[in-house]
């Protein structure tokens, strides 16, 4: 979009809306709050690959694809943490 600008350095984090981020829901409510749909849906993109060091844990939404995620992981002889973590979708 027009609107929106990329950025590629850690240290413009705090160009992005992060009350709109960590808000729960996503509509709009006018005339209050207006374009939290385009905010909110700021990705993070990572070239090539990411190291799994960097890598936390996994949050999943609901018991079936905490099962597949830790099944894949099992296999895949990694050691990551899965947590069942329903409220961070929507």
């Amino acid at each position: 979009m027009a609107l929106s600008r990329q950025y590629n350095d850690l240290n413009d984090l705090d160009k992005l809306d992060w009350s709109i981020i960590f808000d729960k829901y996503w509509h709009d409510i006018p005339p209050l709050i207006t374009d939290r749909k385009r905010k909110r849906q700021a990705e993070f993109l990572v070239y090539n690959h990411i190291p799994l060091s960097c890598i936390i844990g996994i949050g999943v939404i609901n018991k079936e694809a905490e099962h597949i995620v830790k099944k894949m992981i099992t296999e895949s002889g990694q050691l990551l943490s899965v947590h069942l973590k329903p409220n961070w979708y929507f």
